[in-house]
């Protein structure tokens, strides 16, 4: 008799646990719930405050010409030395923003298409006007002296709010071309390239007159 009561009494405690087990992983996951909902205010914070940039999964291998080597350099990396290689620091904040949406939108559009303009074996471009120029921190550093540190932190955060977009047409990258100052009107892409590409149209571009690029003096003897 004892033995059946044993077996009944041992069923009842199964019967009773089961419910217990199938609750028990959505209990443990509380506490991770939790630490994410109270994570939430520190993440609006550091929106209203300076963005910060996040690690790139993605490597540029880029050609360093003076060293005549490949060196993989992560992607939104690549973008701030490009942006201050190309660009001078103490331009608008948005000027810097859009000249980092265009240089991360020409390294895409050459990660996935058939160059024309070939960089040296086991490199995607190299760093010089070729392709984009690029300058790593220690290169910099020489150029920039003392202000480096607020320069850097300007072009950085430049790239940080635009950080993972890229300028696209018909969802594909698009060419991003870019120039310091034209004739007070754009080109049309045929009238330079062979052939024609449907979002580079000439348009008006007045406020280049303003450029202390946009007229330039020379002076020769008469001989």
């Amino acid at each position: 008799m004892k033995p059946m009561i044993w077996t009944i009494a041992g069923i009842c405690i199964i019967i009773l646990m089961i419910p217990t087990l199938l609750v028990l992983p959505t209990f443990q996951g509380k506490p991770e719930v939790s630490q994410h909902v109270s994570a939430e205010p520190s993440v609006k914070k550091e929106v209203k405050g300076t963005v910060k940039l996040k690690q790139s999964p993605v490597a540029i291998p880029v050609y360093r010409s003076a060293h005549q080597q490949v060196e993989n350099i992560p992607l939104e990396e690549y973008v701030i030395g490009v942006v201050a290689s190309e660009m001078p620091a103490d331009f608008e904040m948005e000027a810097l923003k859009a000249q980092a949406l265009a240089a991360r939108t020409y390294i895409v559009r050459q990660m996935i298409i058939d160059k024309t303009v070939k960089s040296p074996k086991g490199s995607l471009v190299d760093d010089t006007q070729m392709f984009q120029v690029y300058k790593n921190k220690q290169e910099l550093k020489k150029i920039w002296g003392k202000a480096y540190n607020w320069k850097l932190k300007k072009v950085t955060e430049a790239v940080a709010s635009t950080q993972g977009k890229v300028l696209t047409y018909d969802e594909k990258p698009i060419d991003a071309s870019f120039f310091s100052t034209s004739n007070g009107k754009t080109e049309n892409a045929e009238a330079y390239w062979k052939n024609e590409i449907p979002y580079l149209k000439s348009v008006s571009s007045k406020w280049d007159e303003k450029s202390p690029k946009f007229q330039n003096k020379k002076t020769i003897t008469v001989s």
